[in-house]
């Protein structure tokens, strides 16, 4: 009876252990050949156990450590700045910023183990640069935890050394996107100093930082203003004509300036959060910002939070908006004062007297505004935005047959279904 009960459970073994080849794969196959190994070694079922769970902890962490914890590879994303400014104030900005910034985007669940290879990277970063000169060195770092849902005690160790190097180094860490518990588990971690670190999203963060940087630009400016009389005369003359002149790129010959421009439009004062240039779909002229900001909202301010509280791109003096109104497009959004300032406003009819009485001086106008226009509608698409980026083969193949959707759908090829469809 001894030797039947034998061989029917070692049938039964063999049995079920040959078959299971065909839905395990070769390493989880072997970890059971593991395990029944041990049982027949030492004639115990704890030990078989033990060894079990030790071989399923070593599987989890293997497998976390393959599992990205960025979305994708760090980078500056300046483009992902809401504020226009002029051009060149933003090339100014972009060459002082390409080596000051990094922007790492995280995902899901942070584990040590998928964190680990990128902190000793960004340390060792941040140690290799520190010899450098300040304008050759990483002063800020951003985590977009957007994505992130929670991390582990023994990340949060990870990243305090990483805080602590940067602290050392003199680098800024600054955090974005992070839901509430997440904050609340960044402070007791110790990875947040004050709420200054803490920004809603990476455009917001990006602002700060350009503020920052354009205080020191004005400190260095001041040095040089400070070194001679003359520099100091040539300084103010050209902030007289930056103010009274903000045609100054857009007519770059003589016979673009023939005539007078302020015989066509009309200026028009903002004030901060009170005055809507205009509404979605209105058919209106075009607009020059002067001085202070206007900014574009897809909802207005106070309507509906979620959406509506952060601006789409915030445009400052030199920049053209609803350009569209040239070709009789109406507006997409709504467009409030961020800022107290004023705007140059040329009506339809203006425009339409300008064009037949100083046709090169709207030529101009119309070619600069175009071409801001161009840019606009590549930055304020986020598709055409993340197009620049390496993205994975299945994602964008994704991405290429929503485009071709809405392309068939704005033709009217098919309808979309609604709620109850």
């Amino acid at each position: 009876l001894r030797c039947l009960t034998f061989f029917a459970g070692s049938g039964y073994i063999v049995e079920n252990l040959w078959g299971s080849r065909a839905f395990l794969s070769v390493v989880e196959w072997c970890q059971v050949l593991i395990i029944l190994a041990v049982f027949i070694v030492f004639q115990d079922l704890l030990y078989a156990v033990i060894v079990g769970g030790m071989l399923t902890c070593i599987d989890f962490i293997v497998t976390c450590a393959r599992v990205p914890c960025t979305v994708e590879a760090p980078g500056t994303y300046f483009e992902f700045s809401p504020v226009r400014r002029a051009p060149l104030l933003k090339a100014a900005l972009s060459h002082a910023l390409a080596r000051q910034l990094l922007v790492v985007r995280l995902q899901g669940e942070v584990f040590y183990a998928a964190a680990q290879p990128l902190v000793s990277k960004l340390r060792d970063k941040i140690s290799h640069e520190a010899s450098n000169p300040d304008c050759q060195r990483m002063s800020y770092l951003i985590f977009d935890l957007s994505l992130v849902y929670g991390m582990d005690a023994s990340t949060g160790k990870l990243l305090r050394k990483l805080v602590a190097e940067s602290k050392r180094c003199g680098v800024t860490l600054l955090y974005t996107g992070a839901r509430h518990a997440l904050k609340v588990r960044l402070i007791q971690q110790k990875l947040v100093a004050s709420d200054k670190q803490l920004f809603l999203n990476v455009a917001q963060a990006l602002e700060f930082i350009e503020d920052t940087t354009l205080d020191q630009f004005e400190n260095f400016q001041g040095l040089w203003i400070d070194l001679h009389a003359s520099f100091a005369r040539y300084n103010t003359l050209m902030t007289q004509q930056y103010i009274r002149d903000p045609l100054r790129e857009v007519f770059t010959m003589e016979s673009m300036r023939r005539g007078c421009p302020w015989r066509f439009c009309e200026g028009l004062r903002l004030h901060r959060h009170r005055t809507l240039l205009w509404a979605p779909g209105e058919e209106i002229g075009l607009f020059l910002v002067n001085s202070g900001a206007v900014a574009f909202y897809k909802e207005l301010p106070g309507q509906h939070q979620e959406s509506g509280s952060e601006p789409l791109a915030i445009y400052r003096g030199g920049w053209f908006m609803n350009a569209q109104g040239l070709l009789n497009l109406p507006t997409q959004y709504y467009a409030v004062a961020y800022e107290d300032g004023d705007v140059l406003y040329w009506s339809p009819k203006s425009w339409a007297k300008m064009s037949r009485e100083r046709p090169r001086m709207a030529e101009a106008m119309s070619k600069q505004a175009m071409k801001q226009m161009a840019l606009e509608m590549a930055r304020m698409d986020p598709e055409k935005l993340w197009a620049k980026r390496p993205l994975p083969v299945e994602v964008s193949a994704r991405l290429a047959r929503i485009r071709v959707a809405r392309s068939l759908h704005s033709f009217g090829f098919f309808d979309t279904c609604g709620a109850d469809g």
